[in-house]
């Protein structure tokens, strides 16, 4: 057994591998051609796309490809195990506790009350860390064998190749629009190039829901590559898709001679194209007012280029949807002092959620601010997002965030 990471090293570096060579697949021509998909095809229509773009009065057609982008939050992906009699401990930097917690209970067969996990602070997850992880399965079992606490730890290299990334696109787009603007149509082909491991992000979410259009239709390819695996990464999909959309929509405006922010004023969709539901508050079009005259500066940015040296304005309008799931608890303790305790079983991932927590505590209680605390991070701490809902509201009192 390795007491330092050297000698850990030292010893996969003397380890003799016999290995079968096989060819990988990294083309995503190829990939599609021998239909190497996670599932099926992702399909949506609403309306009548062919019908749209034949009464369009200018269409685009047009291609974009997104690259692979990594994360390298400055906390790596790491756990640390250890058994306290049958009840496993899981220090891990996590965005999801009770997620983290079902499937080490899972792997282990553990009742989900062995298993605690705890996450007080994190050094950065940006949609990464939803998950327990390998590493976590890893220094729980070798804590197990040499009943010891195991720190298991991706070091940066390890991080780039193993931990995920934001998965490479190819976008097909085609827009079409009639001479004042208005979106005829608009449909939009992605192809996802997810290594050999993810999922399929919702790549075609913007196109879906951004703009008010009546014929709108994408489809979604989750391609399998002998490459690293994908994993969520700050709106997974959405800012790949947004790029390819907002970067046709200039090119329409273009076609039609139209200021590009115009274009997107008059598209403005007052309620959610997927459903119709009105919006219970969205700013969009005071956000299109107040960088009106940012957006007027172009021409003399513009004006500023030199030679191979190309200065310039752009915009473009960012849609993402928030996760949603089951309504989230809090058990708050008073004592005689008129302090307050707020318990909740969840991680702030550097979001405000210790603040936010004590902010709708104060001001439901009518407490001052600092006299209320925050204790968070921890499953042992606080209800679970299901198992106790009926206690809360019957017993103990519930905030949702």
């Amino acid at each position: 057994m390795a007491e330092t990471t050297e000698q850990a090293r030292a010893a996969v570096e003397a380890i003799s591998v016999e290995w079968e060579m096989l060819e990988p697949l990294l083309d995503a021509d190829e990939a599609m051609r021998r239909e190497s998909f996670f599932d099926e095809p992702k399909r949506y229509e609403r309306g009548d796309v062919e019908r749209g773009l034949a009464e369009a009065d200018a269409v685009v057609e047009v291609e974009y490809r997104t690259q692979s982008v990594l994360h390298n939050a400055l906390e790596t992906h790491q756990t640390a195990c250890e058994w306290e009699g049958d009840t496993l401990v899981v220090y891990t930097s996590t965005q999801f506790l009770w997620g983290v917690r079902d499937e080490v209970a899972e792997a282990f067969g553990l009742p989900k009350d062995k298993v605690r996990v705890v996450c007080r602070f994190m050094g950065g997850g940006f949609g990464a860390k939803g998950s327990a992880g390998d590493y976590t399965l890893i220094a729980a079992e070798l804590a197990r064998r040499t009943g010891r606490p195991v720190h298991c730890r991706l070091s940066r290299r390890e991080e780039n190749i193993n931990a995920g990334n934001r998965n490479p696109t190819i976008q097909k787009l085609r827009l079409g629009a009639r001479a004042d603007g208005t979106l005829t149509a608009i449909f939009a082909e992605y192809t996802c190039l997810l290594g050999w491991d993810g999922w399929l992000p919702p790549t075609s979410g913007p196109a879906q829901m951004l703009y008010s259009c009546d014929n709108v239709g994408t489809v979604e390819y989750g391609i399998r590559l002998n490459a690293p695996p994908m994993d969520a990464f700050r709106a997974p999909g959405f800012v790949e898709g947004t790029f390819g959309l907002e970067c046709a929509l200039d090119e329409l405006a273009a076609k039609l001679d139209l200021d590009p922010l115009e274009l997107r004023r008059r598209n403005h969709a007052d309620h959610d194209p997927l459903d119709d539901r009105p919006f219970s508050g969205k700013e969009l079009m005071e956000c299109y007012r107040r960088a009106e005259p940012h957006w007027e500066r172009r021409h003399e940015v513009r004006a500023r280029s030199e030679g191979p040296w190309k200065r310039g304005v752009g915009i473009a309008t960012q849609l993402w949807y928030g996760g949603g799931g089951p309504p989230s608890y809090a058990l708050v303790r008073m004592s005689g002092d008129g302090t307050v305790t707020v318990l909740t079983a969840m991680q702030d991932i550097g979001t405000g959620t210790r603040t936010a927590m004590a902010q709708i505590a104060a001001e439901e209680l009518g407490v001052p601010l600092e006299r209320v605390s925050v204790e968070l991070g921890d499953t042992a701490h606080g209800p679970s997002e299901r198992a106790r809902t009926s206690c809360l509201r019957s017993q103990c009192g519930s905030a949702r965030r």
